[in-house]
C-alpha cells in the first residue's frame, strides 16, 4: 500500500510542502504565521508536528484542524476523498457487511465475500481507518455439515459505548462471532440457521475459527413466529443486560407477506450463556411494514443513557432512492424513534 497518503492529504492544503530527507517533510505551518518552516510530516509514522505552535497528530487530527471538524466528520470527509477501501480478491465476487472493530493499536474489519457459491468471512486490517490489508479468511466453506455452502460471520460482543474502546470482549475465556449458516448455494441460499463461531488467537491475524456443530437459531424453530417465518438473516450480539439476562443479540428475519413481497425486519432475542436464545415475545422491534421493504443490519451504539441503532433500509417506499443507512434512538432496546431527518448515507446516482 501507498506510505504517502498524508504527504497527499497536507500537501492538498499546504502545495509548499517539500521533502527534506528520508521519511520526513517540511514546510510553514498552516496553523500559525511563520517565516522559517518548522511545520514536519513523518511518511513513516503517517504523523505531522509544528515544532512553533506545537500541533500535532495523524491525518484525522490534520483534516479536524484544517475543516475545523469533528472526529466522525473528518472521518467522513477522509472517506469521501478516499473512496472504496475494500474490494473482493477476484472477478464475480462481491464484499458485504463490513464490521470494524479495534485490537490494540490496530483496526480491524470483518466483511463478507460472495464467490457465486456462498458467503465466507474475511478478515482486514488497517493503521488508520482508510487503508486495509486484507489477511485472510475467518471462516470457510465445508464438505459436509449445515453450513457447508454459507459462513458468513459478524463479530460478537463489541464494546458499544461510543468513543469507547471499540473493542471485541471475551466470553468463556474466546473471542466469538455470529454467522449465517447454509447447506445451499447460492446467494443467501435458503434455509438459512443462525451459528456462532469462536477463537482464542490473536484478532488481527487470519485463521480459521471454531464452528459449533448445530446453529442456535432457525425458522423451523418452535417459538418462530410468523414475521420471520421465511428466514433469519445478518445478526450481532451483544453483552447488555436485557431483561435479567447478560446477553442480547439483535437479528433481521422476513416474512413471505405474497408473491414478491417479503418482508424484512429487526427482532431480539436473549440468552444467558450464548448458546441457548429466546426471542423477545414483543418481536419485532424495528420495522417499515410496506411491501417489500429490507431493514435490518442493526449496530448498537450507547451514547449516554440512549441506546442508538444504525440500519440499513432498501426498497421503502418514504424515499425516493432505493436504499439508505439512517437511525433510530431507544432507551430500552425495545422502543425506538426513527430519525425523521434526511438518511446518513444514500446512493447519489
Amino acid at each position: 500500500r501507498s506510505r504517502a497518503d498524508i504527504v497527499e492529504i497536507v500537501q492538498s492544503y499546504v502545495p509548499t510542502l517539500k521533502r527534506a530527507g528520508g521519511s520526513a517533510w517540511k514546510a510553514c505551518c498552516p496553523f500559525h504565521q511563520e517565516k522559517t518552516p518548522s511545520f514536519t510530516v513523518n511518511v513513516d509514522r503517517q504523523t505531522f508536528k509544528c515544532f512553533g505552535c506545537g500541533k500535532g497528530g495523524n491525518v484525522f487530527t490534520f483534516v479536524m484542524e484544517m475543516e475545523k471538524l469533528d472526529f466522525p466528520n473528518a472521518a467522513e470527509f477522509l472517506a469521501r476523498k478516499y473512496g472504496v477501501v475494500i474490494r473482493p480478491d477476484g472477478k464475480g465476487k462481491i464484499v458485504d457487511c463490513p464490521s470494524v472493530f479495534s485490537t490494540g493499536d490496530t483496526w480491524c474489519m470483518t466483511y463478507v465475500q460472495y464467490d457465486g457459491r456462498g458467503y465466507e468471512t474475511w478478515l482486514a486490517t488497517s493503521d488508520d481507518l482508510l487503508h486495509w490489508t486484507t489477511q485472510g479468511r475467518l471462516t470457510q466453506f465445508a464438505r459436509t455439515g449445515w453450513y457447508k455452502d454459507q459462513r458468513g460471520g459478524f463479530p460478537a460482543l463489541q464494546d458499544m459505548e461510543w468513543g469507547g474502546s471499540y473493542a471485541l470482549q471475551r466470553h468463556d475465556g474466546r473471542y466469538w462471532m455470529s454467522y449465517i449458516g447454509s447447506a445451499t448455494p447460492g446467494y443467501e441460499g435458503l434455509p438459512i440457521s443462525i451459528g456462532l463461531a469462536s477463537t482464542k488467537n490473536s484478532l488481527g491475524k487470519a485463521h480459521l475459527w471454531n464452528t459449533g456443530k448445530s446453529p442456535i437459531m432457525g425458522c423451523s424453530d418452535a417459538d418462530v413466529r410468523p414475521w420471520e417465518s421465511h428466514s433469519p438473516y445478518k445478526s450481532i450480539i451483544y453483552k447488555q443486560d436485557f431483561l435479567g439476562h447478560p446477553f442480547v443479540m439483535f437479528y433481521n428475519a422476513a416474512q413471505k407477506v405474497a408473491n414478491r413481497d417479503i418482508r424484512e425486519k429487526i427482532g431480539i432475542a436473549y440468552s444467558d450463556d450464548m448458546q441457548h436464545w429466546t426471542r423477545y415475545e414483543g418481536n419485532p422491534v424495528f420495522q417499515h411494514d410496506t411491501k417489500g421493504t429490507i431493514t435490518g443490519d442493526a449496530q448498537i451504539a450507547k451514547m449516554g443513557d440512549l441506546y442508538v441503532m444504525f440500519f440499513y433500509t432498501a426498497h421503502c417506499p418514504l424515499y425516493s432512492y432505493s436504499c439508505y443507512n439512517s437511525f433510530a434512538v431507544s432507551r430500552d432496546l425495545v422502543h425506538w424513534t426513527e430519525w425523521q431527518g434526511e438518511p446518513l448515507v444514500y446512493p447519489t446516482e
